[in-house]
C-alpha cells in the first residue's frame, strides 16, 4: 500500500441550501480510495457535532460508502472500522438520513479539497464564506 495525503472538504448548508460552516482538511491515507472516502464521512460527521449541528443530512458522492452507512453491517476491513465509528458518532444526533449525490452537486466539498491537498491545510469557516469558495457556493445552490 502506497502512503498518500488526501484533501477533505466538508461543507454544511441549511436547510434552505444557505452557507453554516465548511472545513478543509488534509490526512494521510494509507490504503484505497474507498478508505479515504470512508475517512471524509467520519471528519463530516465530526465538523457537524463540534459545530452543534443535530440534524443532519450526510451527503456524499462515494456511493459505496453512502450504502456502507446505511445499511449498517459489520465488515472488518479498515473501511468498515471507519463505518462503525461513524455509526457510532451518529447516535448522538436528533436527525440523520444519509444520501447520495451527484459529484456536480458537491462543488463547494471539491474545490476545499483541492485546497487542502494543494496547500496541507486545516482550516474551517463558520458563517463567512472564504473568497475562494463565493463562486462554488453560488453554483451548488443553483444547481442541487
Amino acid at each position: 500500500m502506497k502512503d498518500r495525503y488526501v484533501g477533505i472538504g466538508i461543507v454544511a448548508r441549511d436547510h434552505s441550501g444557505n452557507f453554516m460552516g465548511a472545513r478543509a482538511i488534509t490526512k494521510k491515507v494509507i490504503g484505497s480510495p474507498k478508505l479515504a472516502e470512508t475517512m471524509a464521512a467520519l471528519e463530516a460527521v465530526l465538523f457537524c457535532k463540534e459545530c452543534g449541528f443535530f440534524e443532519v443530512i450526510l451527503e456524499g458522492d462515494a456511493k459505496q460508502v453512502v450504502n456502507d452507512v446505511n445499511a449498517r453491517k459489520t465488515d472488518l476491513s479498515a473501511a468498515g472500522l471507519f463505518v462503525d465509528d461513524i455509526l457510532s458518532e451518529l447516535k448522538g444526533l436528533r436527525y440523520v438520513k444519509v444520501a447520495h449525490i451527484g459529484r456536480n452537486s458537491n462543488n463547494v466539498a471539491h474545490v476545499l479539497a483541492k485546497e487542502a491537498s494543494a496547500k496541507f491545510l486545516d482550516m474551517a469557516w463558520l458563517e463567512d464564506v472564504p473568497d475562494f469558495l463565493v463562486y462554488a457556493v453560488n453554483r451548488d445552490r443553483l444547481y442541487p
